[in-house]
């Protein structure tokens, strides 16, 4: 346990052993997974690639493909605890990957695992191919998956580290960034596949090999679906000698058995539906028999769906609503608490004080095998139960799963406002948005409860975030931004980067967030004008939908006439809190909030702030998502679509002119390349009147010149009164030019009478020779 002033001191942590192996210490994610039963997963262990894989005297690659549930997990631990590649000098390191954790799924954490087994083994390594990159970076090296991938290629080209190395990764697909992980593979493998020393062999798992190499070799589980049917029907009959069922249950037991098998070749579904079968099988009616063998789930995604249907209750809601939410998984004791605030802190209130087997025993109750308690922390049971909840219309699941994450943050955000009774929250709320009562307040935040300590973390950083969000998602209050406004005090500032230090590394949404309102800020009080300028930047930075649509009036979308109080959100709404900033629409686009973007896009809203100076807009221009913008905007009613589209293309044609007129070719190809496509919008004349513009420039980069063109930008568009395009590039005496508009099919001929005709500027004769014109003069 630790004390509060352990968790918020303000001393420098200590710097660490750059020599010690601890430095990388880091489970391997292997506690999650359970080894093979006897007489099982044979068809891999004597699969002949894997024999010749274990054998060979050359570098080798293998990959275990197949989908969730198939035993790959099982497999690859299995291979370890059998010590299958163990040899003399040989060393074997693995790890588990597993979206079911965040810091588990990050190829960081996998490739940190790997070093750490290295280094155990061979401290003398840590030394020479690692002390500097950590005197250098500290502690923030164990997040940079380059540098750490870096410093494993150069452990392993080590001779110290003995005649070969076997490296295990389980489950490359599932993490936070499989292509990258992947491509890095195939470099490792390029780079050592010709060596004559066999030093690497490298074995993996995932649902498809992806990798494009003749030499990998590839055990397919779809290939083998009837040696898998045999696998699970070891396992049955093993499960009923265990078991004192009748001699008709077992008979019933083991024809629905045999049904699943038939229907469902996974070791995963089977063992998640086993308990359901014998629950409604053993000593239940005939009829009642028939009907439920006559239905047997023929996929996972169904298992996982009979079994919500089995388990449906609002506590299996709320159990799954909070494992799902969770920034990082909780253990019992959180967790209890967590679940008795969100039921409403009734009759649940007191589960908390129960001893955490007995919760343990209450979540078997309540979820059965859909969750699984490991190392007192709690999980949902597989990573694929995640992806279930995700997809919500394929498989037609019950309508309370339409909108998980929302529902996690409203659980959540109410368990942080009761439990810690946040001073700066004017009222605490509780899951129906009633105050609690001061009874259950003193019973929340009571002596029994360690409010201090280190496993609370998870409640301290997470409680703002998440309590805006419920608040608004709810029943409003008079006090319409009330929270986002706490945020924005400069006496809460400082807390704010100091809470959010606590956030795991895969939030960086919130991370950023709390950077940039440090930045923001000013040392001197807000004023209300500021305040509601800030309040709108952070709800469209999380995309907070709920919370704009509160701020905004009802009549959001209409004209409204100026009066006195006029909604200071409507006024604002086009301003950012900061020079050089976006403005809500920007920033809720640019993180992708789409609707909020749709919501911001009803009133007279633009992504980039007017009257902004050229260099700052063109910088946070190219980072839009103008497709997007555009496609929401031409999807709003007629009238409120009309406005819109023609905000954002003009905005969108003044960044491309202004980037024409810089010379500068990024600002340009990052515009087209994130602008709508040609075949869903017509913009000839936007990219006609940016080429015309690229020819203010002092010296026009040709590179523009031939982007908008391959564009379809018109190479004889001329604006009213104005010299042809030919003509304007003619004045730079650069042949390129002409000679690209030429090609691109100007016209030799048109003139504008405006001065000297485009073939009359030096060097513009031989220009339209090499484009294939001759100049006959007058």
């Amino acid at each position: 346990m630790h004390s509060k002033d352990d968790i918020s001191g303000s001393g420098k942590p200590s710097d660490p052993d750059y020599t010690n192996p601890e430095f990388f210490k880091t489970t391997s994610g292997d506690e999650f997974h359970c080894t093979r039963e006897q007489n099982t997963l044979d068809w891999v262990f004597n699969h002949p690639e894997l024999l010749v894989f274990c054998k060979s005297k050359n570098n080798e690659i293998m990959c275990l493909e197949g989908d969730p549930g198939c035993g790959k997990s099982v497999c690859t631990k299995s291979l370890v605890s059998e010590h299958v590649f163990d040899a003399e000098d040989r060393l074997v390191c693995a790890c588990f990957i597993t979206k079911n954790c965040p810091e588990e799924q990050t190829a960081a954490r996998a490739l940190q695992s790997l070093l750490y087994q290295i280094f155990t083994a061979h401290p003398a390594l840590l030394s020479i191919h690692a002390s500097d990159k950590i005197k250098n970076v500290g502690r923030s090296i164990l997040s940079c998956k380059e540098s750490l991938w870096d410093i494993l290629i150069s452990v392993i080209s080590d001779p110290a580290i003995g005649k070969q190395i076997v490296l295990l990764i389980d489950g490359v697909d599932e993490s936070d960034d499989p292509s990258w992980f992947f491509s890095k593979i195939e470099s490792l493998w390029v780079g050592i596949k010709t060596e004559k020393d066999a030093r690497v062999k490298l074995f993996y798992t995932a649902t498809l090999a992806s990798l494009n190499i003749k030499q990998l070799r590839v055990i397919q589980s779809q290939d083998y679906v009837n040696n898998i049917s045999f696998d699970l029907e070891a396992l049955s009959n093993s499960y009923l000698q265990s078991c004192n069922f009748s001699t008709t249950n077992n008979l019933n037991i083991s024809q629905a058995f045999a049904m699943l098998r038939q229907q469902n070749s996974n070791y995963l579904a089977f063992n998640l539906f086993r308990p359901e079968i014998e629950k409604q099988i053993v000593d239940k009616p005939r009829p009642h028999q028939v009907k439920f063998l006559s239905s047997m789930p023929k996929t996972l995604d169904q298992v996982y769906n009979r079994l919500v249907k089995e388990y449906d209750s609002d506590d299996l809601f709320r159990v799954l609503c909070i494992v799902f939410g969770a920034a990082e998984p909780l253990i019992l004791e959180e967790f209890s608490v967590a679940f008795a605030v969100s039921s409403g802190m009734g009759y649940h209130g007191d589960i908390r004080q129960k001893q955490p087997r007995q919760f343990d025993q209450f979540l078997a109750k309540t979820c059965g095998p859909l969750v699984k308690v490991v190392g007192n922390k709690v999980y949902l049971t597989h990573d694929s139960l995640r992806d279930y909840l995700l997809c919500v219309r394929k498989h037609g699941r019950p309508a309370k799963f339409t909108n998980v994450k929302k529902e996690c943050h409203n659980v959540l955000s109410a368990a942080c406002v009761a439990f810690l009774n946040l001073k700066d929250v004017k009222s605490n709320c509780g899951y129906t948005g009633k105050s609690l009562p001061t009874s259950k307040k003193r019973k929340l935040t009571g002596s029994t409860t360690p409010v201090d300590s280190m496993f609370f973390c998870f409640f301290k950083y997470t409680a703002r975030y998440w309590l805006q969000h419920f608040r608004h998602a709810t029943k409003h209050t008079s006090k319409d931004n009330e929270i986002l406004q706490d945020l924005c005090t400069p006496q809460k500032v400082g807390e704010i980067p100091h809470l959010l230090q606590m956030c795991p590394p895969h939030n960086r949404e919130i991370t950023k967030l709390a950077a940039e309102i440090k930045n923001l800020i000013p040392q001197n009080c807000l004023t209300e004008e500021s305040k509601t300028i800030l309040s709108l930047y952070i709800a469209a930075w999380l995309g907070l939908d709920a919370v704009l649509k509160h701020m905004l009036p009802t009549r959001w979308g209409q004209k409204i006439p100026p009066a006195p109080g006029t909604n200071l959100a409507q006024t604002y709404i086009n301003r950012a809190p900061r020079k050089g900033y976006l403005p809500p629409l920007g920033i809720a686009t640019k993180n992708r909030h789409f609707a909020s973007v749709e919501l911001l896009l009803k009133g007279e809203t633009v992504p980039l702030e007017y009257d902004m100076a050229p260099h700052f807009s063109l910088q946070l221009s190219v980072d839009l998502d103008w497709t997007s913008l555009f496609q929401y905007a031409f999807q709003l009613p007629d009238k409120e679509g009309g406005k819109a589209s023609s905000r954002i293309e003009k905005q969108y044609a003044d960044q491309l002119k202004a980037a024409a007129a810089s010379g500068k070719l990024e600002y340009i190809e990052g515009l087209l390349s994130k602008g709508p496509k040609r075949d869903e919008f017509n913009l000839q004349s936007v990219y006609s009147s940016t080429l015309y513009a690229a020819f203010d420039a002092d010296e026009p980069n040709i590179g523009i010149v031939e982007q908008l063109l391959d564009h379809g930008a018109d190479a004889n568009y001329r604006a009213k009164n104005q010299e042809t395009i030919l003509e304007a590039a003619a004045q730079h005496e650069e042949p390129k030019l002409v000679i690209a508009l030429l090609r691109a099919g100007a016209s030799p001929n048109i003139h504008s009478n405006c001065g000297k005709r485009w073939y009359e500027y030096d060097g513009m004769e031989d220009a339209a020779k090499e484009a294939g014109f001759d100049i006959v003069m007058d």
